[in-house]
């Protein structure tokens, strides 16, 4: 009966650490300076012109990115060209 509680208990505690790590990682990978990915997904964009084709070769480039990070590199790279696309707005009087 005590190897059960014990089994229980170790169970419980690689759970929690699971979680806890887990956690820690999505906290770094928000911290993290994403610039390297970015610049590299937008050059393997231009060379494919398909972000499918583009997220899967950055995916095997770097290792360490999963899908959902690397599907989040996409998103920034076409934000931030989106954003320099658009012409500044003047300021115009309303009628």
């Amino acid at each position: 009966m005590q190897y059960e509680y014990l089994v229980l208990f170790v169970v419980l505690l690689m759970t929690w650490q699971n979680f806890s790590l887990r956690r820690k990682i999505k906290q770094l990978w928000q911290a993290m300076d994403k610039q390297k990915y970015i610049a590299r997904y937008g050059e393997l964009v231009r060379q494919s012109q398909d972000q499918t084709k583009a997220v899967k070769a950055l995916r095997q480039e770097f290792g360490e990115l999963n899908l959902l990070q690397a599907v989040e590199v996409s998103q920034i790279f076409h934000q931030q060209n989106a954003q320099s696309q658009q012409p500044a707005k003047k300021d115009e009087p309303v009628a």
